[in-house]
């Protein structure tokens, strides 16, 4: 997606793995019913569309209002996109205006998050020339939260796990508590 050229496809590509990222940092609150984890995660599904997913996952306490605001944002540049072959980022439509005004969580940030920490990862944001830049920035942010709370998580609970209990597999990869890769 950094390297895409193409506006519309890092933004469906953004998406995905957002909405991918949110179902995972969902589905591990909940009970472990793969029948109606399967039926509630489908297309049509109480859950299956990625709106539904952000609003969720704010209600839950995954991540705070202003990562929900991004990911409300990236979903409708997303969604215009989808549906207009002529959009652009830079587009004069109000409605993508306003979306990408939403992508704001680089301000006053020179790193990106730790996944886990409530600290700076010491990994640089990388400038921010265009909208697309500005764009992939949110997204990777997005996701490094998302994928901080879903290793955090205790599977099945509300509760966080604790996180000073590692092992390693036969191979030496670290594992979380649950044998999760970390």
């Amino acid at each position: 997606m950094e390297h895409s050229k193409w506006e519309r496809v890092a933004a469906l590509v953004i998406c995905a793995m957002l909405d991918q990222s949110l179902r995972a940092s969902i589905g591990c609150r909940l009970r472990s019913d793969k029948d109606l984890i399967r039926k509630v995660f489908t297309p049509n599904g109480t859950l299956g569309d990625t709106t539904r997913k952000v609003d969720i996952g704010y209600l839950l306490k995954i991540f705070e209002k202003d990562i929900h605001g991004a990911l409300t944002g990236i979903t409708e540049i997303r969604n215009l996109f989808a549906h207009n072959l002529s959009m652009h980022l830079d587009s004069a439509e109000p409605r993508m205006a306003q979306a990408v005004k939403k992508l704001k969580l680089h301000q006053g940030m020179t790193e990106y998050p730790h996944p886990c920490l409530e600290r700076s990862s010491n990994i640089a944001i990388e400038p921010i020339i265009t909208k697309l830049d500005q764009l992939i920035v949110n997204a990777k942010i997005c996701l490094v939260i998302l994928n901080g709370d879903y290793y955090k998580q205790n599977p099945g609970s509300e509760e966080p796990a604790f996180y000073d209990s590692f092992v390693r597999d036969s191979q030496g990869r670290l594992l979380d508590r649950h044998r999760r890769p970390v």
